[in-house]
C-alpha cells in the first residue's frame, strides 16, 4: 500500500537546492537506510513524489500547428504568434495520456504524438535525474556528521553548504531566465542532470 507521507516528503526534494539537504533528512526519517536499501512499493512511492513534482514544475510548451507539423515557440514567440494556430501543450495532460490513447494518436496524429512523447520523456527524465540527485544527497548526508576530506582533514560540512548556495543559484538562475522566454536558458532536466554529476564528483573526492 502506497504511503502518502513518503511521496510528500519525495515531493519535497524537488525543492531548490537551499531546501534540499532539509527534505532529504526528512525522507530518511522515513527511510532510513535509502538510497541502499529500499523496498519495492518504497522505491515506488519515491518516484511517484519526484513523478508528482516534475510534472508541477515542467514549463508549458507552445507550438505552432500546420496540419499535422508542429513547430516548437518561445513563450514570447507565442504571444506574437497567430493565436489560432498557437497550440500549447501541458505536463499534466500529457503525462496523463493512456497507452492506448498515445497508440491511437501515434497512427491519427503523429506529428502531435512525436509532441507528447517528447514531452513525456523530458517529465520522466527530469524526475528520474532528480532521484539520481537525491540518491546522492542522501548517501552523502547519512556520513556528514564527523566525516573529513580526504588528507585534508576539512570538515565537510562547509563545503556541503557551499555546494548548496552554488546549486540553488544554478536552479534559480536558470528558471528566473526560462519564465522570461530567454531561449539560451537551459532545461529543467539539464540543470538536475549537471547537478547529479557534479555530485557524483564531489562524492567521488569525499571517497579518496
Amino acid at each position: 500500500m502506497s504511503n502518502s507521507v513518503l511521496i510528500k516528503a519525495a515531493e519535497l526534494c524537488s525543492d531548490s537546492a537551499d531546501s534540499l539537504v532539509d527534505s532529504v533528512r526528512k525522507l530518511l526519517k522515513i527511510v532510513p537506510t535509502f538510497p541502499e536499501k529500499v523496498t519495492e512499493q518504497e522505491s515506488a512511492d519515491i518516484d511517484t513524489g519526484l513523478l508528482n513534482r516534475a510534472i508541477a514544475k515542467a514549463a508549458d510548451r507552445f507550438f505552432l500547428r500546420d496540419g499535422d507539423t508542429y513547430t516548437r515557440l518561445t513563450p514570447a514567440d507565442a504571444k506574437k504568434a497567430n493565436a489560432t494556430k498557437v497550440v500549447t501543450f501541458t505536463a499534466d495532460v500529457v503525462m496523463a495520456y493512456t497507452s492506448h490513447q498515445l497508440g491511437q494518436m501515434t497512427t491519427q496524429e503523429p506529428g502531435r504524438a512525436g509532441v507528447v512523447k517528447a514531452f513525456r520523456k523530458a517529465v520522466q527524465t527530469a524526475a528520474s535525474n532528480r532521484r539520481t540527485y537525491i540518491e546522492s544527497v542522501a548517501t552523502r548526508e547519512r556520513k556528514a556528521d564527523g566525516e573529513t576530506l580526504g588528507n585534508t582533514k576539512q570538515p565537510v560540512k562547509p563545503v556541503i553548504e557551499r555546494t548548496k548556495v552554488l546549486l540553488a543559484n544554478i536552479d534559480k538562475m536558470h528558471a528566473t531566465a526560462r519564465g522570461k522566454g530567454d531561449p539560451t536558458a537551459l532545461p529543467d532536466d539539464v540543470i538536475k542532470a549537471a547537478e547529479a554529476a557534479y555530485i557524483a564528483k564531489v562524492d567521488a573526492y569525499l571517497k579518496k
